[in-house]
């Protein structure tokens, strides 16, 4: 029952944390991109109070709180037998990265680049572990990373049976989205067109949707290692406080 209510206190921590930063993310995007679809929303938002839950966790300190302890394990599967659960449980904690990077970026949609960003961020969940009470071990960057890659599995083959299902979160707005998108930098494109030349261009007003798309297209890029840096700078910065305040309520 202690595991559930620590459980819980830490999930609050990392959604309050993350909070903050997740608003702030999305009134600069929308002054960049003022339509995204409302699945793609959700999917952010899940996406993104995932991942600071996951630093909560994982005891993640804070900038205030970092103290060199190095309590180290280099030896793959040593006392497995022993640790049986706590290799499911790693398993586990990162089998939602393979399986929502994918779903929601369409350039995290091959197995490489899927991967990597799960692989980074276990390593700098163990590397910053250095500073803290708890052990870096080189097991839980293995099985954190095979969760990842069982996450991964399960969303390939969901694309591979129902395609269009796989990608109903992408970042890029789905054909029959097209329609609002476009009306409304169409009007934005030919209102600046109008501005500088007195009459309305289609040729160029084109050019300038086209050119957004490009832009789009390089922003929904670097949507996924926003949201992680957002995580991050939310649990360095306020996830200690946010914990001690809930342990203070929890205790009264």
């Amino acid at each position: 029952m202690f595991f559930i209510e620590i459980l819980l206190i830490n999930i609050c921590a990392g959604f309050l944390s993350a909070l903050p930063f997740f608003i702030l993310l999305e009134v600069l995007a929308r002054k960049q991109i003022p339509y995204i679809s409302l699945k793609h929303l959700v999917g952010d938002g899940i996406f993104g109070i995932y991942l600071a839950v996951v630093l909560a966790i994982a005891g993640v300190p804070g900038f205030y709180q970092l103290e060199w302890n190095a309590n180290t394990n280099l030896i793959p599967l040593s006392n497995f037998t022993a640790n049986v659960r706590q290799y499911v449980e790693n398993v586990l904690l990162f089998l939602p990265i393979g399986l929502l990077l994918p779903s929601l970026y369409g350039r995290h949609q091959t197995f490489k680049r899927c991967m990597l960003p799960g692989f980074c961020f276990s390593l700098s969940i163990e590397l910053i572990q250095l500073f803290s009470f708890r052990s870096t071990d080189v097991n839980d960057l293995l099985m954190n990373t095979l969760g990842c890659a069982a996450g991964y599995g399960i969303f390939a083959l969901i694309h591979k049976l129902y395609p269009a299902v796989a990608s109903e979160f992408t970042a890029f707005p789905e054909e029959g989205d097209w329609e609002a998108f476009l009306a409304v930098h169409q009007n934005r494109a030919v209102s600046a067109t109008a501005k500088q030349s007195g009459t309305t261009c289609k040729c160029s007003a084109l050019q300038a949707i086209l050119g957004f798309k490009e832009k789009l297209l390089h922003l929904f890029d670097a949507e996924a290692v926003i949201f992680f840096s957002a995580a991050w700078i939310g649990a360095l910065l306020l996830m200690p406080l946010f914990k001690s305040a809930i342990w203070r309520i929890f205790l009264q």
